[in-house]
């Protein structure tokens, strides 16, 4: 109540009263002791009351306590001083209802003076709505500043930024100040001024209330990002501008991408697999009538041309050991080790790999965590990364070798699709020519290669990729064009408390005889078919079985036999395995020979199952089958 008005008008009492009963304000006529009067249905309304409990009782009843304290003074200090102030310290003050629920007002007093009585009369507005509809402003301005997403304004006819939330300056790196004197096409690397007011028209015309699409966009500082961008054009200001609602999905885009490349080996390696079980059995058989079609021949030329055949067929062999390690499916032994060491053993190697155009640099951390890894398979890394490196430098650079114990973060590990834990990294980094970001994701497929035809067949980083897989890790590489590129395996630790190599087979001595009788179970006729003539060559007796039905009716038939021979894969309910099994616990010191070209079951076989029977990998050639012989039948003797 800070202005006070003199009026000098006729206070007619009911006349005046039903003319302020229509009006939508609340009005409240006082004297000057603070006994209110008169007031009309509005006052009654806004504050609860009747009008007779209103009327003649003192006007502080519809005050706060804080303020009724203080009224009649201030009413009394008016009068004396003329001091245009009666209440509170400004319009906006408070009133109390009769339920006593405190609420804000606006009040402007008018000061009546009517035959020499002096009356003050209150017009009252009640702001609780207002009030409530600035606070939700206000927290909902808050909340929207305080959000993670980028919020944007822009102009729709000059595109200038009017406005931008915290969250959208951190991200990007400006200054409110400085982003004001931005607009959309400044921090869009992919569009012109034309393309983004072209991509907006359908907005302006109102053909659309909303857009969504995906872009880039460029901080500050040059970096970019991956940006989902919700777009209206907004009526609740005059002229309408734009407001953009962004969301950063880098990282999400980055998962997916993870995700997706994941799938994508799984399917390749789950065909290339399958692929290579059918082609390892081709192979034994090529391979194995070869060799025994080269014991019959004796002119030069013919031997020649038998010798080229098995020198392809060793080749093909050498291929699908290949795409079974990026498939996953080689058969591994591993034991523990230290990655320092594998470094170290083979650097005089990788030195000699390299030339003397380029300089080898290793950095080795101390007390570097033990893995458990088949020694070959990380041999053959190394030096596959290590080639690799050589190559993309043009045999001129630095090629640096770097291990180091990494406790990998939930987001670490989430990155790069392993679980949370402790890993052995083992990284390669070039100084050549990089990776096209087009071809990053797909340096791990089989095949793929960035090198010409004559110099890569596109297996080496795809046999990496596989082996650490394998084993429990992965691989990732980091590269741009013309910066260099880094390999990095990850092994997971080894928290086992000894070395536990790979243990080697006991084979039996008691059985068998230089000459034997071997009960052979394969399915395939033709692989069957030559392993018995293999075997029958070199004076052992077989007895012939398509599946393990049939072995086992030769089994419970009697027939004698000194030795198994099986493909670990069987149709029917019985595998290859079981049936090991049955024998050995009839027959403990009896020899078994697990044979297979591809097989899950291979893989799942624990180190007791390896070590109690002999493995024999397909395609095996006939040298390889009569040294195994040679071993057993020694053993037996």
């Amino acid at each position: 109540m800070d202005q006070v008005r003199n009026m000098k008008i006729s206070y007619d009492g009911e006349g005046h009263a039903q003319i302020l009963d229509q009006v939508g304000v609340a009005v409240i006529t006082i004297n000057s002791e603070g006994c209110m009067l008169d007031c009309n249905l509005s006052a009654t309304s806004m504050f609860g009351y009747t009008k007779s409990d209103m009327e003649g009782h003192n006007v502080t009843m519809l005050m706060p306590r804080h303020h009724a304290e203080q009224h009649d003074g201030y009413l009394q200090h008016h009068l004396k001083t003329g001091e245009r102030r009666i209440i509170g310290k400004g319009r906006y003050v408070e009133g109390r209802r009769a339920d006593g629920g405190v609420f804000p007002l606006h009040l402007a007093v008018g000061k009546l003076e009517i035959e020499g009585n002096i009356y003050f009369k209150g017009i009252i507005h009640d702001l609780s709505v207002q009030y409530q509809l600035q606070d939700q402003a206000t927290r909902l301005g808050r909340i929207v500043d305080a959000s993670i997403n980028e919020i944007f304004v822009f102009s729709k006819d000059t595109l200038k930024f009017t406005l931008a939330n915290r969250g959208a300056l951190k991200n990007l790196g400006f200054s409110l100040e400085e982003f004001l004197h931005l607009t959309p096409v400044d921090i869009k690397p992919l569009y012109t001024e034309k393309a983004f007011r072209k991509l907006i028209a359908p907005l302006v015309s109102g053909e659309l209330e909303r857009l969504e699409f995906q872009t880039l966009h460029r901080r500050k500082d040059g970096s970019e990002y991956d940006a989902d961008v919700v777009l209206h054009l907004s009526e609740a200001v005059s002229p309408p501008e734009f407001v953009a609602i962004v969301q950063d999905s880098t990282e999400r885009n980055t998962m997916f991408q993870v995700v997706s490349q994941a799938r994508k080996m799984e399917s390749i390696g789950e065909l290339t697999g399958g692929i290579a079980h059918d082609f390892n059995n081709l192979l034994t058989i090529m391979s194995g009538n070869l060799e025994l079609l080269e014991m019959t021949l004796s002119d030069s030329d013919e031997l020649e041309l038998v010798a080229e055949a098995l020198s392809a067929s060793a080749r093909g062999a050498d291929l699908t050991r290949r795409l079974l390690s990026f498939a996953g499916r080689s058969s591994l032994l591993p034991q523990r080790l230290n990655l320092n060491d594998v470094v170290f053993e083979l650097s005089d190697l990788l030195k000699r790999s390299l030339g003397d155009a380029v300089f080898l640099e290793l950095k080795l951390a101390t007390q570097l965590w033990d893995v458990k890894v088949d020694r070959s398979q990380i041999d053959s890394a190394l030096m596959n990364l290590t080639i690799n490196g050589r190559d993309a430098m043009s045999g001129n650079g630095t090629l640096t070798v770097t291990t180091r114990n990494r406790a990998l973060s939930a987001s670490d590990a989430e990155t790069l699709t392993l679980s949370i834990g402790n890993y052995a990294e083992l990284c390669v980094r070039d100084t050549g020519t990089g990776i096209a970001a087009d071809q990053l994701q797909r340096v791990f497929e089989p095949f793929f290669t960035t090198k010409s035809k004559s110099r890569g067949h596109g297996l080496g980083l795809s046999m990496v990729h596989g082996f650490a897989k394998q084993s429990g890790g992965t691989v990732a590489v980091d590269s741009k064009a013309g910066r260099g590129a880094c390999f990095c395996i990850y092994l997971p630790r080894d928290w086992s408390s000894e070395s536990n190599p790979q243990a080697d087979v006991t084979i039996p001595n008691d059985k068998p005889s230089r000459s034997c009788t071997i009960l052979l179970v394969e399915d395939d006729e033709s692989v069957r078919r030559l392993t018995v003539r293999r075997l029958e060559h070199i004076g052992h007796t077989v007895l012939q079985a398509s599946n393990t039905r049939e072995a086992l009716e030769l089994w419970q038939g009697n027939s004698a036999f000194d030795m198994l021979i099986t493909d670990l894969v069987m149709p029917g309910e019985i595998d290859g395995l079981s049936l090991a099994k049955r024998v050995r616990a009839a027959y403990p010191n009896m020899p078994v020979i697990l044979s297979s070209g591809f097989s899950e079951n291979l893989l799942a076989l624990t180190d007791e199952d390896r070590a109690e029977f002999l493995i024999l990998d397909k395609p095996y050639s006939r040298h390889k089958l009569e040294t195994l012989m040679s071993r057993i039948v020694e053993a037996g003797d």
